[in-house]
């Protein structure tokens, strides 16, 4: 590693440069890096015929573009190592289409694993994961790889296009109370289930409404809401097409009080929420994905929507749902502060992330020598 290049060439290597939440992540980060010594690669694993308009957005954001859909493994590390790559952060880690296995090889200097797979892959050459001084804790020791703790939060969103208007509770127009969780339902396991019923049968005249980004099958949830008596107190909602984003953010007005899956929390969703002015209940974990939500909740502010445990996470919620004036209040705070913390600033974020690549460069050429 050259430390003292004068200019660093950054390659981010995903199959989602396309319309995905991984656009809202890194949109201003990519603007802001055009003033800094960094200079962007997109290494592109998606075929081009799955390209659509958000692909050309990126086109425009991007330094440098590279389409890898159609190479085999050995082709794309040439491709990029023949690109001259310095440092190659991974945003995918172990999902699907990722070819995370090129990373257990040395392709580039400086291997960095970030935003999208909020955990360790395993691999040895990966030599950072980029984490927040919230989501890894005592537990350091246990990763095999580094963990670079940014400051404050690990990623920040740059929100939407929409107009911002105050997002009244729903339960004044309604007369009864709406939970709802917008998480995948991969995320959704019996213990999550099991509170979620809980406190809908602590809650007189409440509601839960879900809804996947992922098309699952439902049934097993509505059968165990059933064998509950609570067939009417769950709504599941249609997958929203991608091209019809607004009606998708929209159906936060009609909830009052969102509740987080664990251990593996939201992230996109409950930056969502956030952004309408809709308070997160999530619970406190144990590493970095269980832990994304309590990161969030830090630093929207909202301390008190962290629940300990499940109890406390079913008195929290049963709580708020009570105490409907405090809720709102919490909302108020939300539509008037939330633009202005670090969830949403993405100038800080930049600067942080930057200060961040020249410290792992650094501590990389160190451990080198």
């Amino acid at each position: 590693i050259d430390v003292n290049k004068k200019k660093v060439k950054v390659g981010f290597y995903s199959p989602d440069f396309k319309q995905h939440p991984t656009f809202y992540f890194i949109k201003d980060l990519l603007k802001n890096l055009k003033n800094t010594k960094y200079e962007s690669c997109a290494l592109s694993l998606s075929m081009t015929s799955k390209h659509d308009n958000i692909t050309d957005e990126y086109k425009n954001l991007f330094d440098n573009w590279i389409d890898l859909g159609d190479k085999s493994d050995q082709e794309i590390v040439k491709t990029i190592q023949e690109a001259k790559v310095d440092i190659l952060i991974d945003l995918v880690g172990l999902w699907a289409y990722n070819t995370i296995d090129i990373f257990n090889t040395r392709i580039c200097p400086l291997q960095i694993s970030w935003l999208g797979f909020n955990n360790s892959t395993g691999l040895k050459e990966v030599d950072f994961i980029l984490a927040d001084v919230n989501t890894v804790q005592d537990e350091e020791k246990d990763y095999l790889t580094k963990i670079y703790k940014l400051p404050k939060i690990w990623n920040s969103h740059c929100g939407f296009k929409y107009k911002r208007v105050y997002n009244e509770l729903s339960y004044k127009k309604k007369g009864y109370f709406t939970f709802g969780s917008f998480n995948n339902f991969v995320k959704i396991n019996d213990e999550v289930l099991d509170t979620w019923i809980e406190i809908l049968k602590k809650v007189k005249n409440s509601k839960l409404v879900l809804k996947s980004s992922l098309l699952i099958c439902d049934e097993v949830i509505k059968e165990k809401f059933k064998k509950e008596g609570l067939t009417n107190s769950l709504e599941i909602l249609k997958k929203t097409k991608r091209e019809d984003f607004l009606s998708h953010i929209n159906l936060y007005d009609e909830i009052d009080l969102c509740l987080d899956t664990f251990p593996f929390t939201g992230v996109t969703t409950t930056f969502e929420a956030l952004w309408k002015n809709v308070p997160v209940i999530t619970r406190a974990g144990y590493n970095f994905n269980s832990r994304c939500g309590e990161s969030i909740i830090k630093n929207a502010g909202i301390e008190n929507f962290i629940a300990a445990n499940n109890d406390d996470y079913v008195e929290k919620a049963v709580y708020f749902a009570n105490n409907t004036v405090e809720l709102e209040k919490t909302r108020k705070i939300l539509f008037n502060k939330i633009i202005e913390t670090p969830l949403f600033d993405t100038k800080e974020f930049s600067s942080n992330f930057c200060e961040a690549l020249e410290n792992m460069q650094i501590i990389r050429s160190k451990n080198d020598n």
